[in-house]
């Protein structure tokens, strides 16, 4: 039997842009530009990075306590995981290099974008 090989992606890159985001949420607005939400590959990172953008559209600061609210109402905070996301914050990588852990979420998406399409195909 075949073992199934997990997608490309970057789990160390996707959850160092929560963590960036967290620490900064101003970064939200240039890091919405490149990467959508679909871009994410682990899910806990989707559903927090869909949190941060919708809490930036209505002018809230995205930070520990409102996403964790927003999560909490939209019974999702299960789903991420209070202690993942505190865990998040601690990780801190340097917010200076956010541009770089984009790149590398924005790639292996792509990449899995064409591994789809070229399923569809053969």
């Amino acid at each position: 039997m075949a073992q199934q090989k997990s997608p490309p992606y970057s789990k160390e890159s996707e959850e160092a842009i929560i963590s960036c985001l967290l620490m900064n949420s101003e970064l939200i607005q240039d890091i919405a530009e490149i990467l959508s939400v679909e871009d994410f590959y682990e899910r806990r990172c989707r559903v927090v990075y869909q949190a941060m953008i919708t809490l930036s559209l209505r002018a809230v600061t995205a930070d520990l306590t409102t996403i964790s609210d927003h999560l909490r109402e939209r019974k999702e905070l299960d789903t991420v995981g209070s202690s993942w996301l505190a865990e998040k914050l601690d990780a801190l990588p340097s917010s200076v290099v956010w541009k770089d852990y984009v790149k590398i979420v924005r790639e292996k998406s792509l990449l899995r974008a064409v591994l789809t399409h070229a399923g569809e195909i053969s």
